[in-house]
């Protein structure tokens, strides 16, 4: 009786251990399909960012300018930029109300 019990146990330790054994794999499988497609939206981010660097430096804009644009444009020295002052914009308009509600904040 005792070498039955023993072999059942084995039968359904063998029979649990292929299912967990098949369901780890399952897993592993999408885990490395997921992992490829984080890898791939990674290097896809990082093609964006070049680009963008690339594509915005101030070197780069200057020399297309000229041909999207037909306007000339000048550079402002730092002594020709003003502050604005709201509180006094607001007052020379007339309205005290948003003055307080700044002089508050």
């Amino acid at each position: 009786m005792k070498k039955f019990y023993l072999i059942i146990i084995l039968i359904f330790g063998l029979f649990f251990t292929s299912l967990i054994k098949n369901q780890t794999r399952e897993v592993e499988k999408k885990i490395r399909i997921i992992d490829k497609k984080i890898n791939y939206l990674d290097l896809k981010l990082s093609e964006a960012s070049i680009e963008f660097e690339y594509l915005s430096s101030p070197e780069r804009i200057t020399n297309i300018i000229p041909d999207y644009l037909e306007d000339n444009f000048s550079f402002y020295n730092n002594n020709q930029i003003n502050i604005l002052n709201y509180k006094n914009l607001f007052e020379e308009i007339g309205l005290s109300k948003i003055t307080k509600n700044i002089e508050k904040n």
